[in-house]
């Protein structure tokens, strides 16, 4: 019987040295020529984000600034000026942007949780120092019709030196309603020497227009329209377009730091109008106001029926004002609340009171003007 002789298993055959060798100088070669191409696409994608996201901070404060400015004098009184201040890195006007009365027609926005200190003009006890004019302060007279203040706020824009940064060019741009405090618009805002990041055009008595010079300029008369209100007094408020130019730097991975500019031009649309100072004579309100005193909660209930001159007359009634004062007092100061016509019958509650209070109340309408009636008064009311 023969015997079978098992196979004898062959070794695998490896990689030879030259074939080691030339695969790792195929795949140095392969990489040698990625590895730039991948730098040069990640410094790309840097550069666009860096461009993109400043582009689109300064987008958002040009429209920030377009959308107040458009309605620079909406709201304000006839004596009140729209432009207050307008200069090379700074412009400060009157409008009533917002406001938290949904009564309040004038208002551009109604907002509920508006700041309340925004909700009316400024007064001469409450002034500001208008922005980088040094120590120019406004307003310097109250605007106020028949006890009411104007509902218009000021608004302000400027820009202030960055001290957070090294680069002496670098700019905050703010923004601030009256006397709150001031918010950051945008950061990164570059402004060479003598750069600036507003510029004006006005037109003449022809329809001719050109460039604002002599910046900055006030409106320095005290009352809109008044007789002092002239000459060079009058020249910021023939202002039709504020041209705004932002500049913002970002960095590129390549070349260092870049900038970006966005440009825009904004019509100062109730620049020029002539205000409505009067809807005709002040409107007779005509109606007895009852004081009703009641419990769970301590409460005086205000009724009257609607003025004779809101559905009759001169159909001109807006709103009628609330007034209350102390019963010792002689004569009422500013309405304590105001409620929107256009009601049947009309109750207004008073919760602000304690038991031996004593006060007069006093309602009085109010046309478009806004011009006020004589108010309507109770007669002295006793809290128990």
């Amino acid at each position: 019987m023969r015997a079978h002789a098992e196979p004898v298993p062959r070794g695998r055959r490896g990689f030879s040295l030259i074939e080691v060798t030339v695969a790792m100088t195929i795949f140095l070669l392969v990489l040698s020529f990625s590895l730039p191409f991948f730098n040069s696409q990640s410094r790309a994608v840097s550069r666009a984000s860096g461009q993109g996201d400043m582009t689109r901070a300064l987008q958002f404060a040009l429209a920030q600034i377009d959308r107040d400015l458009r309605m620079a004098g909406a709201g304000t009184y006839a004596q009140q000026p729209m432009l207050v201040q307008i200069g090379a890195n700074a412009i400060t006007f009157n409008a009533n942007m917002a406001s938290a009365d949904s009564a309040d027609v004038r208002s551009v926005y109604y907002d509920p949780d508006a700041d309340p200190t925004t909700m009316t003009s400024l007064t001469t006890s409450a002034k500001i120092t208008l922005p980088t004019s040094g120590t120019r302060q406004y307003p310097d007279t109250n605007y106020i019709i028949s006890g009411i203040r104007s509902p218009a706020e000021t608004i302000s824009y400027w820009v202030s030196s960055d001290s957070s940064t090294s680069r002496t060019d670098d700019y905050i741009l703010w923004r601030r309603e009256n006397l709150t405090t001031p918010v950051i618009i945008a950061r990164g805002i570059i402004i060479g020497a003598g750069g600036s990041i507003f510029s004006y055009v006005k037109s003449d008595t022809g329809g001719a227009v050109s460039t604002v010079t002599g910046l900055p300029r006030y409106h320095n008369a005290p009352i809109h329209g008044s007789p002092g209100d002239s000459g060079a007094y009058a020249m910021i408020d023939s202002v039709r377009v504020v041209n705004i130019s932002l500049t913002g730097s970002y960095d590129d991975p390549r070349t260092g730091s870049r900038t970006v500019t966005v440009t825009t031009a904004v019509r100062v649309a109730n620049s020029g109008l002539v205000q409505r100072t009067t809807c005709g004579e002040s409107p007779v309100f005509g109606k007895t106001i009852t004081a009703v005193i009641g419990s769970s909660p301590l409460r005086v209930t205000l009724s009257w029926l609607p003025s004779v001159d809101e559905s009759t007359g001169e159909k001109d009634v807006e709103q009628y004002a609330v007034f209350r004062r102390a019963a010792a007092a002689s004569a009422f100061d500013e309405p304590i609340d105001n409620v929107a016509a256009g009601l049947a019958t009309y109750t207004w509650i008073d919760t602000n009171i304690s038991s031996g209070d004593s006060w007069v109340y006093g309602v009085a309408a109010m046309d478009c003007s806004p011009a006020l009636s004589p108010p309507s008064v109770t007669g002295t009311v006793t809290i128990p």
